[in-house]
């Protein structure tokens, strides 16, 4: 994984200027092996990898296999995940016992999820190397990069008695067990430990707030974020915290808010701050204001085409809002662009079947959702159609996307209680027997009446056949 090393930032971008200046010049400037991958590693950290290659390719003409150059043509097929060039790159280099080349073959085998062997090659480096923290923290860095934070944590354990009074190393594990797997809750303790050594220090108090945000601790979560804007006010990541924090207890208005702040304080990039501020305001069906945020994440995207790939879930929202709007046609097509542009999103799939079906086209909606169904046969995307279906009324649609659930996810609990109350919707006392069976737990009468009840209090006379007909169904089954 490419990053900056410890050369001053400033001294890179003299370099790249003299650098680029010399090329415009059409001479071939001598560069030393260090001064070859600060230059490869400042362009493959821009994402410029076709600059990050040329350079490379002229370090090779001057210092032919030199191992500095190798190690890091090697990262730079990493980051266009080309596993296998960067597995020769490694592989022909003959120096077995050097720490860096140690390092980039654990990082190689954890890219093929070989967690095992790279523990062992890790292992290999020697005691000396081991217990330096710089080595540590790269080798836990590495794990959690991959998505194995107990895997990092348990590196950074095994040397905690050198490290644990040192700021850094409780920085670390406080972030690893925060996005731990298990034992969560492990992170307060060691970001408290930080907030002792350094109480402003808002970074601290964030890390604190979204521990708490992920075991849906939402007061104390809260109350950290004061702390967090009372040691920086202009801390933008508190209140990107906050934001979601109050999207998670259905404080939208709050956390629109929220997303302003963090906007304006650089917490989240205008592109997906304004887009998370549209999903919010779709959240509370607020479709206008919604609209408006979309428009707002797409200028900023216009700009710095950089984040473009955003533009699904912008387009896909936008959809969503136009279509609640009742602006079909415009939503029809904007829907149309974006599954041309993403075939195999079946989330886009899913908005495009709803359009269709507020267009009355249900054969047309029924061809989207069953091509998102293809592409992702879970239960989540089952559940999603059957939700739009039942909203719209649509309840004999709906029960053949929940029996198809049953399919993929027979165990789920719930999903017979949801089979029961569609069968109450379309008047199907067999299949409502049947299901509600299986519920967990079955639906009484008296449940039966408080749904009807629910829905529209002039509909219970509605149902008297039914109640009746599910009446002699469980009598005969006595």
């Amino acid at each position: 994984m490419n990053s900056f090393n410890e050369s001053d930032e400033e001294y890179k971008k003299e370099l790249v200027a003299q650098y680029e200046e010399a090329l415009a010049q059409n001479i071939h400037p001598y560069l030393d092996p260090l001064e070859i991958c600060d230059l490869a590693n400042w362009y493959a950290v821009s994402e410029d990898f076709e600059k990050a290659q040329e350079v490379l390719k002229l370090g090779f003409s001057l210092h032919p296999d030199n191992t500095t150059i190798l190690i890091e043509q090697a990262y730079l097929y990493l980051d266009l995940s080309n596993i296998k060039e960067a597995k020769s790159v490694c592989y022909c280099i003959n120096d077995d016992y050097n720490p860096d080349v140690i390092i980039l073959k654990g990082e190689i085998l954890l890219n093929e999820g070989k967690l095992d062997e790279a523990d062992n090659i890790f292992l290999s480096l020697t005691e000396d190397e081991l217990n330096k923290f710089e080595v540590l923290q790269n080798i836990a860095q590495l794990y959690m990069g991959m998505g194995y934070p107990d895997y990092a944590i348990k590196w950074l354990k095994s040397k905690e008695d050198l490290f644990k009074e040192k700021e850094q190393f409780i920085a670390l594990m406080a972030e690893y067990y925060r996005f731990s797997n298990d034992n969560v809750e492990n992170a307060i303790e060691y970001y408290n430990q930080l907030i002792d050594i350094n109480p402003y220090n808002a970074d601290y108090w964030n890390g604190l707030a979204n521990t708490y945000l992920r075991l849906e601790k939402f007061d104390a979560a809260l109350d950290s974020i004061d702390f967090a804007l009372v040691a920086d006010s202009t801390s933008g990541d508190a209140y990107q915290i906050r934001a979601n924090v109050l999207c998670a207890i259905d404080d939208m208005e709050g956390a629109t808010e929220a997303y302003k702040k963090a906007i304006e304080y650089g917490g989240v990039l205008p592109a997906y701050g304004y887009t998370f501020m549209g999903v919010t305001y779709n959240s509370s069906k607020e479709w206008d204001k919604a609209i408006e945020s979309f428009h707002k994440a797409l200028d900023t995207i216009n700009t710095n085409p950089h984040y473009d790939g955003l533009l699904a879930e912008i387009y896909n929202n936008l959809c969503i809002s136009l279509c609640n709007l009742g602006n079909l046609d415009e939503a029809n097509e904007m829907s149309d662009m974006n599954c041309k542009m993403n075939p195999e999103n079946p989330f886009i799939l899913i908005t495009d079947g709803r359009i269709k079906m507020h267009q009355d086209d249900m054969k047309a909606a029924v061809k989207s959702w069953d091509k998102a169904c293809a592409l992702l046969p879970e239960l989540d995307i089952y559940l999603q159609i059957s939700d739009i279906l039942i909203e719209s009324g649509h309840y004999k649609y709906a029960f053949e996307y929940l029996e198809r659930a049953l399919t993929v996810s027979p165990n789920y609990p719930k999903l017979y209680n949801r089979l029961a109350l569609v069968c109450i919707l379309n008047k199907d006392p067999e299949s409502f027997c049947k299901y509600n069976s299986l519920a967990s737990p079955p639906y009484t009468f008296d449940d039966i009446d408080r749904y009807l009840e629910s829905l529209d209090p002039q509909l219970k006379e509605e149902f008297n056949n039914f109640i009746s007909d599910v009446k002699r169904i469980d009598n005969q089954d006595l």
